[in-house]
């Protein structure tokens, strides 16, 4: 790994990105979950709300399994069993990458950016050896600009923000590799889950299911195509997850207004949400409060909730979100209450546990507008 890459983690502050307007459009995207090891197989599953939620090793105190969403057949712990998974996903990115792009398109001269759980989920320095594990495994060597960002699933709008600046500069990449991988199927963690009434098991219906994945979504500027990002914006929440400080939902509320200004697009012409909501009341609760505020009470949202297939995946989530909005759109049938017109804007929220609130503005071309 070379020293920039070593350095990384203090280079992205998550902070960078409170309201940055963005011109990505996604070019290519893989997916490796539970509902499926390619994004081909997973897609259409999600959308058929179906998951894999099965019971596992770990127990409550009590004695009852705790129900993950795992993917199968890998054997090995720790690093190298997310290392395996985001190998899977990034090749299938980059075996998705259209023909139009493959000629001038080299992965060494492409800047991975990777997200990984914060330090409450892993080592300090869990992302980097993640890193070099994944490059071990694949033989890929990216750009020198390539970095890790720590930061979970909300630090998404960090990466976007990074994303787009790289792009911006003069010599820098062409092409943008966003990727997240994260597993919360370890004894620490889930018996600290357990611990805070986190996880969904008899006795608590208020909680999630754990789960893995690791997702790639390849971007690049002035592209068109089926899905681009247009704006994100960042605000911090002062409620607590456990209720020792109220939530009012205005760190949410702010970021979405902020990435709504950033894109120069209105909150009513907003067109339907993603979410990273995975069971909680507390962070659903806060999520109604907020849209209830943003639009004054009136029309519903159609609401997209990839958890509900994928389990809680951390910072996987993000990229996994827009992989399968991009490969949704990029058919010819719509899914059913989706928005219509040609063109359309998605909202995507992410929240996490220190109070961090993202907001991605999205803009949607879908192959079916086209067809219908």
């Amino acid at each position: 790994m070379n020293e920039a890459m070593k350095n990384s983690h203090s280079a992205l502050d998550v902070g960078e990105a409170r309201a940055v307007r963005l011109d990505l459009d996604v070019v290519a995207a893989g997916l490796c979950c539970a509902v499926g090891q390619r994004l081909d197989a997973a897609s259409p599953a999600l959308l058929a709300n179906l998951d894999h939620f099965q019971e596992s090793e770990f127990q409550t105190n009590a004695g009852d399994p705790v129900r993950v969403a795992r993917l199968p057949g890998e054997k090995s712990w720790g690093v190298g069993r997310v290392a395996k998974w985001l190998a899977v996903a990034v090749q299938d990115a980059l075996h998705a990458v259209p023909p139009a792009h493959r000629a001038g398109f080299d992965p060494a001269e492409c800047a991975l950016l990777l997200l990984c759980g914060d330090v409450d989920d892993a080592p300090g320095t869990w992302g980097a050896e993640l890193f070099t594990r994944f490059g071990e495994l694949t033989g890929l060597r990216f750009n020198s600009q390539s970095a890790v960002l720590p930061s979970g699933r909300a630090g998404f709008a960090a990466l976007c923000s990074r994303a787009q600046r790289l792009l911006e500069e003069k010599d820098g990449p062409r092409h943008v590799l966003m990727a997240g991988a994260s597993s919360l199927l370890n004894a620490r963690r889930i018996n600290q889950l357990l611990h805070d009434e986190r996880l969904q098991v008899p006795g608590n219906p208020d909680g999630f299911f754990p789960g893995e994945a690791a997702a790639a979504v390849l971007v690049a500027r002035g592209q068109g195509g089926p899905l681009g990002l247009r704006g994100v914006g960042a605000a911090q929440e002062a409620g607590n997850w456990d209720g020792a400080v109220p939530n009012r939902a205005e760190g949410l509320t702010a970021a979405v207004r902020a990435a709504c200004d950033a894109a120069n697009v209105r909150v009513a012409d907003l067109a339907m949400r993603v979410s990273d909501i995975n069971g909680e009341a507390f962070y659903a609760r806060e999520a109604a409060l907020a849209f209830s505020r943003l639009l004054n009470g009136g029309r519903q949202l159609v609401h997209i909730t990839p958890a509900s297939g994928l389990g809680e995946v951390g910072a996987a989530l993000g990229p996994a979100a827009i992989a399968y909005l991009w490969h949704r759109a990029s058919r010819a049938s719509r899914p059913r209450e989706w928005p219509v017109s040609t063109s359309s804007y998605p909202v995507m929220h992410m929240a996490d546990d220190r109070g961090l609130r993202a907001a991605l503005i999205l803009e949607m071309r879908p192959l079916w507008a086209n067809a219908d």
